[in-house]
């Protein structure tokens, strides 16, 4: 079958041809792929930035974590699902045996693997994954749509990181689908949301389509002239960083009322400097917010399930996997949303 790899430590992702998935064994679960996104961190991974140095271990694999399918066989034994269950699965996998947990904290697990980035992925027609991680996709709900499961929830997180209050301003830097996913949510919990971007005129305009239309393209107007019109003197509650720049976590501070708080939720490819003086003077608080816990993922799949006729502009490509580089190059010139592919 096809599949998109990352095969070395440099800059690249190739399309080749791989075996199929062994049939599962006990606890585990073979899927036919019916949607699979291309997240940022697939992008960073293949320009091979330092901040994902530590997949080298585990390269050559086929990359994929966001992702919805059809479950083709499970493991001997195993009734929690069957045959032709439509599925969303969690790329994150908990080792079960760490000291977290086994005292029943899987969310603080210390030896995680990882569908995608440390074992293969969903940018093939098939992938096996732990049957733990499966999760049912409700009726009606499309695959595509499904398959915004995982940025949802990571959208979801930065938002409970931030304790998000109704009626708070909020600044969302970066349009990709965690920031798109950052806005909807905060709006849904009754903030006033703008949403910043840099020559990404495309994905503003899907933003407008889904009724948020609070939006700041630094390509076209300066920062504090544009956040200036949206009242409280351009200053925020809450700002989430989800445009993966250094600059941007900066401009963020630089927006921040006293006594804000910062979430940082793009994956930065270098360190960053900052003026931590200004930041203690006027009491901000810096978050930083990754992955959500297990249980949001039900409430994000059902967040989706009620709004899917609204999110649709959040998907603007869907390819197949012998497009799949075709797709990548959309994704990193922003002429697209969430590009998905359909092996």
């Amino acid at each position: 079958m096809l599949a998109l790899r990352k095969i070395g430590p440099e800059p690249g992702v190739e399309l080749v041809d791989v075996p199929a998935p062994k049939m599962p064994t006990a606890g585990e679960a073979l899927i036919s792929v019916a949607a699979a996104g291309i997240c940022g961190s697939d992008l960073h991974v293949h320009e091979w930035t330092p901040s994902y140095e530590w997949m080298r271990n585990s390269l050559p694999l086929t990359l994929g974590h966001e992702f919805s399918g059809t479950i083709l066989a499970v493991g001997e034994g195993d009734r929690s699902f069957k045959p032709g269950d439509r599925v969303v699965v969690r790329p994150s996998i908990t080792c079960g045996v760490c000291p977290e947990c086994q005292v029943g904290r899987p969310d603080d697990c210390t030896h995680r693997d990882s569908i995608g980035m440390l074992r293969d992925g969903a940018f093939a027609q098939q992938v096996l994954v732990p049957l733990k991680n499966c999760l049912p996709i409700p009726e009606g709900l499309p695959d595509e749509i499904a398959a915004l499961a995982e940025p949802f929830t990571i959208a979801a997180q930065a938002i409970n990181t931030a304790d998000l209050q109704p009626g708070q301003k909020v600044a969302v830097f970066g349009p990709g689908t965690i920031g798109e996913a950052i806005a909807v949510l905060a709006r849904a919990r009754g903030s006033d949301v703008v949403v910043i971007g840099k020559g990404d005129a495309f994905r503003l305009t899907s933003l407008a389509e889904m009724g948020i239309s609070q939006t700041l393209d630094l390509d076209d107007e300066d920062l504090f002239e544009g956040v200036a019109r949206y009242g409280d003197g351009g200053k925020f509650d809450v700002v989430f960083e989800a445009a993966g720049s250094s600059h941007a976590v900066n401009s963020g501070l630089a927006i921040l009322k006293n006594n804000g708080c910062i979430v940082v939720a793009g994956i930065l490819s270098a360190p960053v400097e900052m003026d931590l003086t200004a930041v203690v003077r006027k009491q901000q608080k810096i978050k930083g917010s990754f992955r959500p816990a297990e249980k949001v993922w039900p409430e994000m799949i059902d967040f989706l399930a009620e709004h899917h006729e609204m999110l649709k502009p959040m998907v603007s490509h869907v390819v197949s996997i012998e497009e799949g580089l075709k797709g990548f190059d959309l994704a990193f010139d922003k002429s697209a949303t969430k590009v998905m592919i359909k092996p």
